[in-house]
């Protein structure tokens, strides 16, 4: 990400701000401060001694980029913000009352007092489609971009290009195929079952996952592999790694949800079940390294 910075936009330094959630996992220990720093110093040396005609994108690559951008956007707000049934969807397939609870972060969870996607701040936006294992925000309406783009005369060949010589480009896709890995749609499927209106879970989830799975063969596509991080054994090992201990909380946690949204408001009960479900949230939290 660094390195793929514009000409100038470093010049010479830079400013970087970790969440307080996490800081911890850089830098509580002085062999992983001195791993992550030199990392980033690292990356700034090379950007800093790359000639500038070599950070400058292709004006064709800035113009494919501005149409698929338009695209995606268009695809998002669709689904996000003009789709009658998504803010109940939202709610009822995420543990987002619950994260509300948790005794993390030095701000409300949302700005108007309300779970309304215009009133959340972002870090529990990305939160709570995180937990239910989705990770929407990261990826939907990116595959619509990508193929409709690819479908225009050269555009495919285009878009392989920009990959192989744009460090933007290149950056952006890599960092969609870490998402693409951690989302799990058989797992988030179980979270849909969660959403009372039978009928629109089953549209919503529909459309979430036709269009994970075109997105998943845009990247394919364009990066020319057969599975994703196929040239990053390392990485898709590490990710994978954590599976078998994340999952079986994520379906410990779909079925607590469940239990505790049956229970009555005065239900003595529901304090061990909040309890239980902040557990495992901090617990998915940790295997999948991401709180928003």
């Amino acid at each position: 990400a660094i390195r793929a910075q514009p000409a100038g936009a470093l010049d010479p330094k830079i400013k970087i701000t970790e969440q307080g959630e996490v800081i911890h996992r850089k830098y509580a220990r002085p062999e992983t401060a001195r791993q992550n720093l030199a990392l980033v110093l690292g990356a700034m040396l090379e950007h800093t001694l790359m000639p500038a005609e070599a950070r400058q994108a292709n004006p064709a690559w800035r113009a494919a980029m501005d149409l698929m951008a338009a695209e995606s956007r268009h695809r998002y707000r669709a689904l996000v913000y003009e789709d009658p049934g998504f803010q109940a969807y939202f709610e009822q397939a995420t543990p987002i009352e619950e994260i509300a609870q948790l005794n993390t972060g030095s701000r409300p969870v949302s700005r108007g007092g309300t779970l309304a996607v215009e009133d959340l701040r972002a870090i529990p936006w990305v939160f709570a489609w995180m937990q239910n294992r989705h990770l929407l925000p990261a990826w939907y309406g990116v595959g619509s971009g990508f193929t409709d783009y690819s479908r225009r005369s050269g555009g495919l060949e285009c878009l392989r290009d920009m990959y192989r010589n744009w460090l933007f480009f290149r950056s952006l896709v890599d960092n969609l195929q870490m998402v693409l890995v951690k989302a799990d749609m058989r797992i988030a499927r179980q979270y849909a079952t969660l959403v009372a209106d039978e009928d629109e879970r089953d549209r919503l989830f529909s459309m979430i996952e036709t269009e994970f799975r075109r997105t998943l063969k845009a990247i394919l596509e364009i990066t020319e592999q057969h599975t994703v991080l196929e040239r990053q054994p390392q990485l898709l090992a590490s990710l994978r790694l954590r599976d078998p201990y994340v999952d079986p909380m994520s379906y410990f946690q779909v079925r607590l949800l469940r239990e505790l949204r049956r229970l009555p408001v005065d239900d003595p009960g529901r304090g061990g079940h909040l309890q239980a479900v902040l557990r495992t949230i901090n617990g998915i939290a940790a295997g999948l390294q991401n709180t928003g």
